[in-house]
């Protein structure tokens, strides 16, 4: 860094040094890390509801989970209070690009038993579940429990998301 004074009219400028550089390099880092946490959400999990659809008497649910953290999240339990009775069955949700035909490509249902889940930072879980519809037809909405550790904190947490009956 020099010590000369530029003269009146010119503009000094020293973005090619060492010290330049540094603190220039140091600048961006510090703006991106901030437009990256204001960017991301503020909970632990974003929970989408992709789509529902009904099948004779089942309806059915698919959901997105993404870690928003910088450690990996178990999902530890997945429920739908309904009644205490209420079986779900838990579906991989692939999508099918060897159907052979143009458009979007329909949805394979590949059934699972539920264990709990990491999700590593940064990325989702596709999933769907299934369970018998309620009887009664008044009923549009259901509810989604999900109950998940994070691998950086001592207890577990739960939340519920809402989504339409079709």
């Amino acid at each position: 860094m020099s010590d000369e004074k530029p003269e009146d009219g010119q503009i000094k400028a020293e973005f090619f040094t060492a010290a330049g550089v540094a603190a220039a390099s140091g600048f961006t880092v510090s703006v991106g890390e901030k437009a990256y946490r204001y960017i991301k959400s503020k909970e632990p999990l974003v929970v989408q509801i992709l789509d529902s659809s009904s099948i004779g008497d089942e309806s059915r649910v698919v959901l997105q989970i993404s870690n928003q953290t910088l450690h990996g999240i178990y999902i530890d339990e997945v429920a739908v209070p309904i009644s205490e009775n209420t079986q779900l069955k838990f579906y991989e949700w692939k999508k099918n690009f060897n159907h052979g035909g143009t458009g979007f490509p329909p949805i394979e249902w590949i059934e699972f038993d539920w264990n709990p889940t990491n999700i590593a930072p940064g990325h989702d879980f596709h999933f769907g579940i299934s369970y018998v519809k309620p009887y009664d037809k008044n009923i549009l909405f259901g509810e989604v429990e999900i109950t998940y550790s994070r691998l950086d904190k001592k207890k577990s947490d739960k939340k519920s998301y809402v989504f339409r009956i079709r």
